[in-house]
């Protein structure tokens, strides 16, 4: 996980939308109508039909409807040695969701223990 806050020149201030689950979201970019699907790097979490999902999707609406009124921050890391596109997987942005200068979404997410950092590890790991 990353452990602080990229410089903002390489990150986009959004506004939350709302939340598929617990490891997509949707935001909107400053000055933009256009709705943003984001998927959470380094945080999966189980599927939203579970009771874990459920909990996981109430954690990231809870946390980001408290945090409306600070100013959120999405990082989207370039991929490594790809091209630019192959940031984006099935339509969505992948990238890390600051919600302060050192905290992400994505590690909330994990220390709640409701994703794993890894697809199919331990949850809250």
């Amino acid at each position: 996980m990353l452990e602080e806050c990229p410089p903002v020149g390489l990150c986009l201030h959004v506004d939350y939308v709302r939340a598929r689950d617990a490891d997509t979201i949707e935001v909107r970019i400053h000055g933009s109508a256009f709705v943003w699907a984001v998927r959470l790097l380094e945080c999966w979490a189980p599927p939203l039909r579970s009771d874990a999902g459920a909990r996981g999707k109430a954690f990231v609406e809870e946390i980001l409807e408290d945090e409306s009124s600070q100013e959120l921050r999405l990082y989207v890391p370039p991929p490594k040695g790809q091209q630019p596109l192959k940031a984006l997987t099935f339509d969505r942005i992948l990238g890390y969701l600051f919600v302060d200068d050192t905290t992400t979404l994505n590690q909330m997410v994990v220390s709640a223990g409701l994703a794993s950092t890894t697809k199919g590890g331990a949850i809250g790991m």
